[in-house]
């Protein structure tokens, strides 16, 4: 999909996708983010796409944080699932958790 959009520019399904996992369906701001994603040049797409995928998986070492932690979590959110943002938030020694209502992905 990345090099896809790289190469060829945004295809409306894939800002399709990307609305569905970043902004949560039915957002009212969705086309402004559209019209900013296609305006992305190729290497800082690919860029920020290699540095999401490039970071570490602490998911073993989640226990091992011991400072408060605030878990904050929309019930819309596509990108991370209730459960296991919930199971990762478990993990956290000392935790708070907030599940937003209706929430994805925050206005700007």
């Amino acid at each position: 999909m990345v090099e896809s959009w790289a190469r060829n520019g945004l295809s409306p399904e894939t800002a399709d996708v990307l609305e569905h996992i970043i902004l949560g369906d039915g957002w009212s701001g969705a086309a402004e983010w559209k019209a900013k994603w296609q305006q992305v040049r190729p290497h800082n797409l690919l860029q920020c796409f290699a540095t999401l995928g490039g970071r570490d998986d602490i998911s073993e070492r989640i226990a091992s944080i011991q400072v408060p932690a605030l878990v904050i979590h929309g019930d819309r959110d596509n990108a991370i699932s209730l459960d296991r943002a919930r199971q990762m938030a478990q993990a956290l020694p000392m935790r708070s958790w907030w599940s937003l209502p209706a929430a994805a992905m925050p206005p700007t």
